[in-house]
């Protein structure tokens, strides 16, 4: 049986004047066992990531048996942003980009593989050097492929910015 797959397409804003700009596509893909353990790490790594920004120990804002204070509701909520980091970098299977004329988006080139980016690698740089309508649609992508991961809903569409997605939409 083969896994459910999604893609996301998205076109850079261009520099002022620029004749072209990236459009990229990225490949996600349901959760395989292995993809599964890399969940688990990068969920890990959010735990420590969320820890060292507010200091709160994971325990203190994921109890379910207390009320959580506002400073482990902060906690919490990074860690709820982190989690998207998690999943799109666990359901990730390729990128790929090419140029396109910024003013009418037709293809210069052909598509090429791109490694993931440098700032992907952590979820501080995913989410602050990401653009959050390409964040907002890889993850309902990643949800899409992965029916049992709900943390974010798609809501936008531009002209530059996330330009088609595979599969049927959310209600």
């Amino acid at each position: 049986m083969k896994l459910r797959e999604g893609t996301v397409e998205y076109i850079e804003q261009p520099a002022e004047g620029a004749e072209n700009t990236l459009a990229w596509r990225f490949t996600l893909r349901q959760l395989s066992v292995l993809d599964d353990g890399r969940y688990s790490w990068a969920r890990d790594q959010v735990e420590r990531w969320v820890e060292a920004q507010t200091g709160v120990a994971s325990a203190r804002y994921l109890d379910k048996g207390s009320k959580p204070n506002e400073e482990e509701m902060k906690s919490f909520n990074l860690f709820f942003s982190g989690l998207v980091w998690a999943h799109v970098h666990s359901t990730l299977k390729s990128i790929q980009s090419r140029l396109v004329n910024a003013e009418t988006l037709v293809a210069v080139g052909e598509w090429e593989e791109c490694p993931v980016p440098e700032w992907w690698a952590s979820p501080d740089g995913f989410l602050m050097d990401t653009d959050p309508v390409l964040i907002a649609e890889l993850e309902r992508v990643a949800i899409q492929v992965n029916p049992t991961f709900d943390l974010l809903r798609d809501d936008s569409k531009k002209k530059y910015g996330v330009k088609r997605s595979s599969g049927p939409k959310k209600a």
